[in-house]
């Protein structure tokens, strides 16, 4: 079943009746980054809905320009980014909620641990766009790109369009469609601003799977789902360069200790990179916007302090330890 995107519009969806059958148990899918599944006993019991992720190959699709081209290749001097966040976790909470993902950070991948990491706003918009385009939120990001103006986001500098410029492939996932960050209370963006962008599958899941809950996504955790599809993106461009932004909302935004259930999620994610030997040739930022936002602990003296220091941990590959001499000092 094929999934349309409002012209005007990524905040709604609309499927199409026509299906393609699977004959003899294997189809090749081409051009389509989430597709909704159905499985029917004889055309009348329908036993089986589900929307898949695919990582397509988007090299297979790009013309590189000559200054990408000489970019590719050097591609050894540079390194794929990662940026994978969590909404609204302070960096004490983390510890408490996810102690085997915070022991492997640091004993396994020799992480930076930022301790002093600050919000500079009040909730996720004004923080994540600070990240990626380098403005504060109340600043006129020009390019028709500010808050007052209230247009989608085409025309903002985001970072990932430097990493397109300089021939990587880019992606951009959120997996709580209702609170994306360019999404809520706002437009969103007219054209899909990444090479991966998979806004749509998730809208369609809200559409189609009814959970009861925003944090499943079918059978799934929401943000399984999210970590399986970066599993996927990094391997398939493990040979490339790649910038990923991803951002998970579903279990924290409301809740101050339903986080311990990405705490096997989280470790078994940063497994997989390492055991693809992915972070010999990527930079890795784990991170949150904000500490908890709403609840009785944030209005206790703790909750307070909290919610202005969020979690960041950056993993670099183990020859840069080697090769440059960095020393924390608390």
């Amino acid at each position: 079943m094929t999934m349309f995107r409002d012209i005007n519009s990524s905040n709604s969806l609309r499927l199409s009746r026509e299906c393609f059958g699977i004959v003899k148990y294997e189809t090749v899918i081409e051009k389509h980054d989430a597709i909704v599944v159905y499985c029917e006993f004889h055309k009348t019991v329908k036993f089986y809905t589900n929307v898949h992720f695919l990582v397509q190959d988007k090299r297979k699709d790009k013309s590189l320009s000559e200054t990408s081209k000489g970019f590719m290749s050097i591609i050894r001097d540079r390194l794929s980014v990662i940026i994978f966040g969590t909404d609204s976790v302070s960096r004490l909470n983390f510890l408490r909620i996810n102690p085997k993902t915070y022991k492997y950070l640091i004993n396994e991948l020799n992480a930076f641990e930022f301790k002093g990491f600050n919000r500079i706003g009040d909730n996720t918009y004004p923080n994540v766009m600070a990240l990626l385009t380098g403005h504060f939120w109340d600043e006129d990001l020009n390019l028709n790109c500010s808050e007052e103006l209230k247009t989608h986001f085409d025309n903002c500098p985001f970072i990932w369009k430097d990493f397109q410029r300089s021939g990587y492939i880019t992606a951009l996932m959120e997996e709580h469609p209702s609170l994306g960050t360019f999404n809520y209370h706002r437009k969103g963006f007219l054209n899909p601003p990444t090479d991966h962008y998979i806004r749509s599958g998730f809208l369609a899941g809200d559409k189609l799977l009814k959970s009861n809950s925003e944090m499943c996504f079918g059978q799934r955790l929401t943000y399984e789902v999210l970590h399986t599809f970066s599993k996927e993106l990094q391997v398939t461009y493990q040979d490339g360069l790649l910038f990923s932004f991803f951002w998970a909302a579903s279990l924290t935004h409301d809740e101050l200790n339903l986080g311990v259930f990405a705490d096997d999620s989280h470790l078994q994610y940063l497994k997989s990179l390492k055991k693809n030997r992915l972070f010999s040739k990527s930079i890795l930022f784990f991170m949150s916007d904000h500490g908890i936002r709403f609840g009785s602990y944030r209005q206790t003296d703790m909750g307070r302090y909290e919610e202005n220091l969020p979690y960041l941990f950056i993993v670099v590959p183990e020859w840069f330890h080697k090769e440059i001499n960095i020393k924390f000092v608390y």
